[in-house]
């Protein structure tokens, strides 16, 4: 199959639509025949679950295009030719065969209004292209709370770190462009450390509605980030302000570093 450690950033709907009406593809790519199993235990109570698991990976992966300078890649409506577009090189991947143990653990809990997510996943390799022994852990929290009345504080925070010999380029993260660090280009950054910060605070205009839209909700946005090798170089930042009707935002971003302001348009569902 085609694999990606940026299926994080949008859903696969959303990515989908973007690639498709946009030519923006949030994700790099790479091919393996994968072989994975893992064994899951679910513990529930009245406002929790907890599912921790264990397992292993096996994996032989190779590079894929589009490739630099290359004038070929997938169809979309607009940026079909584009380099940060369809055009954009995939980044190349070490060649070779992966065998990894895999361990984590998933929790979800609610209670008074609070919503907490979270899930870790780590991986020991046993084997890999580069001799040499990699530890990785990739983490999301998810948190929401109302505040004041109707409106509601939410954060998410995605965070990879890599405690040992650096991986092999398959297991390489990427930040920049809608989704996550938008002053930048599209997965500019890169590395085998990650960390983006996404704070989010939502104020709804209860005395306003529009038509069959409902009411409009005031959003409030703060974004951190940063990736690179071996460590996190200087963080990215991008505040915003917007308007949430129904499933569509729209929303005015800047950049604090050097003033630059952008507008955009997206689903409330998108990050």
């Amino acid at each position: 199959g085609s694999f990606s450690n940026d299926a994080w950033i949008w859903s696969d709907f959303v990515n989908s639509i973007a690639v498709l009406v946009y030519g923006a593809d949030t994700r790099n790519y790479y091919r393996a025949d994968r072989a994975e199993l893992t064994v899951h235990r679910l513990w529930e109570s009245s406002h929790a679950q907890i599912e921790p698991f264990v397992g292993g990976v096996a994996e032989r992966a190779w590079s894929v295009g589009p490739a630099v300078g290359e004038q070929r890649g997938p169809w979309s409506i607009v940026e079909r030719k584009d380099t940060l577009g369809m055009w954009r090189p995939n980044p190349g991947i070490t060649d070779g065969n992966v065998t990894s143990v895999v361990a984590g653990s998933a929790l979800q809990w609610e209670s008074d209004g609070v919503k907490v997510q979270a899930r870790t996943r780590g991986e020991m390799s046993l084997a890999s292209p580069l001799d040499t022994a990699f530890v990785q852990i990739t983490s999301d929290v998810g948190v929401t709370f109302p505040t004041f009345g109707e409106q509601e504080y939410a954060l998410d925070v995605h965070w990879v770190t890599t405690p040992s010999d650096a991986p092999p380029r398959q297991r390489l993260v990427y930040l920049g462009g809608p989704g996550t660090l938008p002053f930048i280009t599209m997965l500019e950054q890169g590395g085998d450390e990650l960390l983006l910060i996404d704070q989010r605070y939502s104020y709804p205009l209860l005395s306003v509605r529009i038509g069959i839209l409902g009411i409009p909700t005031l959003l409030f946005r703060h974004r951190i980030g940063s990736a690179g090798l071996g460590r996190l170089p200087a963080f990215e930042q991008m505040v915003g302000v917007g308007i949430l009707l129904t499933i569509v935002r729209g929303e005015i971003q800047i950049d604090p570093a050097t003033g630059n302001v952008r507008g955009g348009v997206g689903f409330s569902f998108s990050r």
